[in-house]
């Protein structure tokens, strides 16, 4: 049996798909229980995104310790000596990335919680060292 028209073709689909939706095996569907438990679990909060927190201080001090060592002239990197331009320019770009990288994870706080908060912990770790 052939269909001269796309709308025959169309109805010959119909007729052939079931009305019930796709079998899916016990074995991959969670039971219903369970589900809750999990979405029980998964609020976001600060000790889910620990790891950002701390990487966002840790790296928020290295900035402002390169900022500070830039000036400061007994640092390995201060003035006068051959890093101290490179450092600089990379410190004070680390410094003045902290603001716009802060206003842009408050945007996607609600698809990105972690950047969120490595954004928050590295601009405040960052400021705060470098004005020490």
């Amino acid at each position: 049996m052939t269909a001269t028209t796309f709308q025959d073709r169309i109805a010959r689909i119909e007729q052939r798909r079931p009305a019930q939706p796709q079998f899916t095996p016990k074995r991959f569907a969670p039971p219903p229980e369970r589900a809750a438990r999990l979405q029980r679990r998964r609020r976001p909060g600060a000790r889910r995104n620990l790891v950002s927190l701390a990487t966002g201080a840790l790296s928020g001090i290295l900035a402002g310790v390169l900022v500070q060592g830039a000036v400061l002239t007994g640092a390995p990197w201060g003035p006068g000596t051959p890093y101290n331009e490179l450092v600089g320019l990379v410190g004070v770009a680390g410094l003045l990335a902290a603001l716009p990288m802060l206003l842009l994870s408050v945007y996607l706080r609600a698809r990105r919680p972690g950047l969120f908060f490595f954004s928050a912990a590295y601009a405040l770790m960052a400021i705060s060292v470098a004005l020490a």
